[in-house]
């Protein structure tokens, strides 16, 4: 018994040790825990959308499911190339490729944003969301952009496609927050989105989709160019 502890001990001390050194491995570790958070929050929306039957719920929670998905498949897919390839130049194709399917797939489903955010800009009616749904959300935003910020910030300067995309992911994370949290204070606090708010509504909820866009275009085009280039 007194051997097992000891092994189990020499084993977490080199996982801390390894969390500290490997920034890599830091970085996919967080994401994989970080996306039970998401699928929480999706899960938390699904519930918002059968108790107020609020089709935006639905709608976002579906996002953030794929959002969830998307980030534990390329952690995965990571985890499992660098343990199967030890020679990085036979890695490399690989990887490129990976971040290209990852990249179409975050376009993809970007795209189909547009459907929700509509709905968001022409929901007329207030619900009746209580305080602690909007205290939720607003808690969930600005965990997710403090997230993205710091993760932005520290992967700016990394290399690792995998890396990349999973700070893309991290920013989209908190932009839809953004957007969520909008919806939930307008339509909580407010007359819903009527005359005097669908200007302001509207150009930051296409703002945001747009930026959102944008991104995931701008890695879809440097994926199939750095595709051409090694493969």
């Amino acid at each position: 018994m007194y051997v097992i502890m000891k092994n189990d001990v020499k084993r977490l001390k080199n996982l801390f040790k390894k969390l500290r050194s490997d920034f890599v491995f830091k970085t996919l570790t967080g994401s994989a825990l970080s996306s039970l958070s998401t699928l929480a929050f999706a899960l938390y929306n699904v519930y918002l959308g059968i108790r107020y039957g609020a089709l935006w719920n639905y709608c976002t929670a579906i996002y953030y499911a794929i959002l969830a998905l998307t980030k534990a498949c390329t952690v995965y897919t990571e985890r499992r190339l660098s343990l199967s390839f030890k020679d990085e130049a036979a890695l490399l194709p690989i990887r490129v490729k990976a971040c290209l399917s990852e990249s179409v797939v975050l376009l993809i489903i970007d795209l189909t944003l547009i459907a929700p955010v509509s709905l968001m800009v022409t929901q007329q009616r207030a619900l009746d969301y209580s305080a602690i749904t909007a205290i939720a959300t607003a808690a969930y935003t600005v965990y997710k952009v403090a997230v993205a910020t710091k993760k932005y910030n520290t992967a700016r300067k990394q290399s690792n496609m995998a890396v990349m995309t999973l700070k893309r992911i991290n920013f989209k994370e908190a932009m839809v927050s953004v957007l969520t949290l909008q919806y939930v204070l307008v339509t909580t606090f407010g007359n819903g989105v009527d005359s005097e708010m669908l200007p302001l509504c509207a150009s930051t909820t296409f703002f945001i989709w747009a930026l959102l866009v944008i991104q995931s275009l701008t890695a879809v085009v440097k994926a199939v160019a750095l595709v051409r280039c090694v493969c």
